[in-house]
């Protein structure tokens, strides 16, 4: 393994860590929130099995989202955001490090630091405030405003809220969900844009495409990571799906494998990667370390 490689392999270690680490504890404070929110709901005012349109119950709608904040946004929890967030600065040491071995010509720029501080910045706010308030308290307050409005069996509100907080066999709590979706593309999508402003600089051709495959890795980024390495001329002929001579499956819809953001194109994949969740990046490398079979077949 180069020092190239072993630095790249320290920067996913470290990715995979911090959003395995954030992502833990949220189960627990899903159960919370069902727990509470069901003791809550039981002040509801019934006509029979059934929620009643009433003052009492509309007034209720206001108290649930400083109920939620209360439980969400504890000081545990926004110190792991705040924990979270500082992965942002341990990956562009690492990022400035790998280009300070690969290329003498690289000096970090302003560029770089304004890069880091916006995706530093959307980060917190999705895993706070706004992004908890936008996303999982307004879609609680939704159902429960419907079933008043509609004067819904309270059986069913109680099921569907359970449903949506924590999930079931088949879908996990949406917190759960969220939360997950945030952290890896965040942190992902910020790794990449900052390897991609330096490559784009200093103009490589080629790159290597590496990271963690776990079982829900689509194929597309299977066939990538085990090609491992490409020149930016055969970005065309990936964006097709057609991998060193194997067809991804394509989706009719975008023209893209399955998984891809719908705006994927020659310029941006270096950024988009495999799509939604990625947990792979495209890392520049010198054509030294590219075997020969390869750099010919070009």
């Amino acid at each position: 393994m180069t020092r190239q490689e072993e630095i790249v392999q320290r920067i996913v270690s470290k990715i995979d860590s911090a959003i395995d680490d954030f992502n833990e504890g949220i189960p627990s404070v899903q159960r919370e929130i069902d727990s509470e929110i069901r003791l809550l709901i039981k002040s509801l005012d019934m006509n029979g099995k059934f929620i009643k349109n009433s003052v009492q119950n509309i007034r209720l709608l206001s108290k649930l989202r400083s109920k939620i904040e209360s439980i969400v946004l504890n000081d545990s929890y926004k110190k792991k955001v705040e924990q979270f967030a500082q992965t942002f600065n341990t990956v562009a040491t690492l990022q400035n490090l790998y280009f300070t071995s690969l290329d003498k010509r690289f000096t970090p720029n302003k560029i770089l630091g304004a890069i880091k501080e916006d995706a530093i910045s959307a980060t917190v706010r999705s895993l706070t405030e706004g992004g908890i308030n936008a996303n999982l308290t307004s879609g609680i307050e939704d159902i429960l405003r419907t079933y008043i409005r509609n004067g819904g069996e309270y059986v069913d509100l109680v099921d569907r809220m359970k449903t949506f907080i924590s999930g079931n066999n088949n879908v996990p709590g949406y917190l759960t969900r969220y939360a997950r979706q945030v952290t890896i593309d965040s942190i992902q999508q910020y790794n990449a844009a900052y390897n991609h402003a330096i490559s784009a600089e200093l103009d490589y051709e080629w790159y290597m495409y590496i990271g963690s495959n776990i079982t829900t890795t689509r194929d597309f980024c299977d066939k990538m990571t085990k090609k491992k390495y490409f020149h930016k001329s055969e970005i065309p002929e990936i964006l097709k799906g057609r991998i060193d001579g194997q067809q991804v499956r394509i989706n009719p819809k975008t023209d893209l494998w399955y998984g891809a953001y719908e705006d994927t194109s020659e310029k941006n994949f270096n950024d988009r990667r495999g799509g939604y969740q990625c947990r792979h990046q495209i890392y520049a490398v010198a054509s030294t370390i590219v075997p020969i079979e390869l750099k010919q077949a070009i």
